[in-house]
């Protein structure tokens, strides 16, 4: 019973941190960001928010370092949506990266061919003497 309270509560969480970002967070620094996933706490006091951005490591950690900035705006608007939980969960966001490792996996296996094997190198040109 209480894991099915604590999915319910992550899904809620992520819906409506995610609306919260589209809608109201308009920082031109901000990339395009999604959330993956919310982990909650056994005891609902923290959430950890992970989230995938486009681009580099650099603009990703800027990310989300202003995401982390801008977590008690966001806990404020979410206090403001009166969710029906007692004590809102704290939020701290981290980078997800699954992303990232699926679409690298996915250009190595294309680079491999459709056998499996790595490609041949490309021939050495004849040497002119």
């Amino acid at each position: 019973m209480k894991g099915n309270r604590l999915t319910r509560v992550a899904d809620l969480l992520r819906k409506e941190i995610a609306r919260i970002l589209h809608e109201n967070l308009r920082d031109p620094r901000l990339g395009f960001i999604t959330i993956t996933s919310v982990e909650v706490a056994s005891d609902l006091r923290n959430a950890n928010v992970f989230v995938s951005s486009l681009g580099d490591d650099a603009e990703f950690q800027q990310n989300i370092d202003l995401l982390n900035h801008a977590s008690p705006y966001i806990r404020a608007e979410l206090k403001n949506l009166h969710l029906g939980l007692r004590n809102l969960p704290a939020i701290r966001f981290k980078g997800d990266r699954t992303l990232r490792t699926a679409a690298r996996i996915q250009e190595l296996l294309l680079e491999t061919g459709p056998d499996g094997a790595a490609p041949a190198p490309p021939e050495a040109p004849p040497e002119e003497s």
